[in-house]
């Protein structure tokens, strides 16, 4: 039988199997940064703007299956950057994906005004931006 695992946003989670189509969360690492700082510093309170009740707080995250990151990767980086990826299934790190929830309750964060990236396409971008000779 599968072992819970530690809560999640107040909700147990429960390891699965995932197929490749299968969706994953993810956030750029800007808007991680900004969450994380945008969170220390937020003013402790029931009011609105403030954070309530403990640490730690889910970040706001895109859910997105492989498929769709690699299509981004094609129609922003162009076939070049994506043809360098490759597909190869790896039974240890598909345990660790696996064992990762797809979808957070993030209701906290958002309650402070944090929001996930627009899209994978925004995320490719910035780091593009960021990493001018990638």
């Amino acid at each position: 039988m599968a072992r819970n695992r530690p809560e999640c946003g107040g909700v147990r989670q429960r390891p699965r199997k995932r197929r490749r189509a299968e969706k994953v969360a993810l956030a750029s690492p800007r808007s991680t940064i900004d969450g994380i700082l945008r969170i220390a510093e937020a003013e402790r309170g029931t009011g609105p703007g403030q954070l309530e009740g403990p640490l730690p707080v889910n970040l706001p995250a895109l859910t997105v299956s492989v498929a769709d990151i690699l299509t981004t990767l094609r129609r922003v980086a162009g076939d070049t950057a994506a043809d360098l990826v490759t597909i190869s299934p790896d039974p240890a790190t598909e345990a660790i994906v696996a064992s990762w929830p797809a979808v957070f309750d993030n209701r906290r964060a958002t309650a402070l005004g944090l929001r996930p990236d627009p899209g994978f396409q925004s995320i490719v971008q910035d780091y593009l931006a960021d990493h001018p000779r990638s």
